[in-house]
């Protein structure tokens, strides 16, 4: 089974946009962690709101990256993916959090994206250089991998061709994509603004003198924006709300939607689909995703009939299950699913 490793900056995301946010939720979370952790869960549902709007999303992700993780999830199903790593030079490791957390919010799941590895992780040894050594090391003591691990179970996605690992994993291992960056219109970084201020309103901190006064002049020691008492605060607040909301009742101009090359991250999803099926055990049997894997098990001898397809895929069943709440989020990403695949795989 393989690893999938990603880079995050101009890889999976662009995340410029939402840093100067989080970091002021982080300092909420040391105000107050219960409604820092509140706060934080609620600004991740509106981004993701808004970043599945298949009219305007905001693109704080890669295009096709939900799409793309989709597949991974099918893949961990059938077992030949053992799970993802986010490795990136990014010196703040809420950015890499909040990329995982979104699309794992996405796919209601957890540890798909098995742990997260910024500049100055404890375990990088080499620095900012990345190295197959600190690869390893990490794969093994946060994912369990098994110390035997070799280069040629991890695939390894960047948008910089030049890295150590080039020279330490097979060539068809390293995938270099095309860069992804995005410039926002005034709108969509509006609307990210917006959604800060509504995670705020959620936690309930504005209703709390004490707590609010500290972190707004907290906010402001450090960035010096307008106002010096929680009143003026709260005012900005509500008057950058009522600005919002007038105009997003229509639809909002912006930069046309980033046309990117994905073609080689497509080919590995099609490679690892495609390939030999993990051996069957009762105990945890495979997922089938594609009518590929079943034709593999054919090919290596599994009858399908023994095969339990109790667990299918949440875009293909009729199944909903769960309160109303789940059911809302599984028909939205089915529709999701449903409008962006714009390929077909080889099988």
């Amino acid at each position: 089974m393989v690893y999938f490793v990603f880079d995050l900056d101009s890889t999976l995301a662009d995340i410029a946009p939402v840093y100067f946010y989080l970091e002021l939720l982080k300092r909420l979370e040391s105000t107050s962690y219960n409604m820092g952790i509140i706060a934080y869960k609620h600004f991740v549902d509106v981004i993701l709101e808004r970043e599945t709007n298949l009219r305007n999303p905001l693109y704080i992700l890669r295009p096709r990256i939900l799409d793309i993780f989709t597949d991974i999830y099918g893949l961990k199903q059938m077992r030949r993916c053992e799970g993802v790593v986010i490795y990136s030079n990014n010196g703040y490791l809420p950015c890499l959090e909040f990329v995982r957390d979104l699309i794992e919010q996405f796919l209601g799941v957890k540890k798909l994206i098995c742990t997260c590895v910024y500049l100055r992780d404890k375990d990088r040894k080499d620095g900012s250089k990345k190295t197959w050594r600190d690869l390893k090391r990490i794969l093994v003591d946060r994912c369990d991998a098994n110390p035997s691990l070799g280069p040629e179970s991890v695939v390894f996605f960047d948008d910089l061709p030049d890295h150590v690992l080039r020279n330490q994993l097979p060539p068809e291992n390293y995938i270099h994509v095309e860069a992804y960056n995005y410039t926002r219109t005034d709108e969509s970084l509006a609307y990210i603004k917006a959604a800060f201020i509504a995670a705020i309103q959620a936690c309930g901190i504005i209703d709390q003198p004490v707590l609010f006064s500290n972190y707004t002049k907290s906010i402001h020691s450090l960035y010096k924006l307008s106002g010096n008492t929680s009143n003026n605060k709260l005012n900005t607040f509500k008057t950058v709300f009522t600005i919002i909301d007038a105009d997003t009742k229509r639809i909002p101009e912006r930069v046309g939607k980033p046309e990117l090359n994905d073609g080689v991250i497509l080919d590995v999803m099609n490679r690892y689909y495609n390939g030999p099926v993990a051996p069957f055990v009762n105990s945890l049997p495979i997922q089938q995703t594609t009518t590929g894997a079943l034709e593999a098990t054919n090919s290596i001898g599994i009858n399908n009939s023994e095969i339990n397809t109790s667990l299918v895929n949440p875009f293909q069943s009729n199944h909903l299950g769960g309160g109303k709440k789940k059911q809302h989020k599984t028909l939205r990403k089915r529709r999701y699913k449903q409008k962006t695949r714009t390929y077909s795989r080889r099988v």
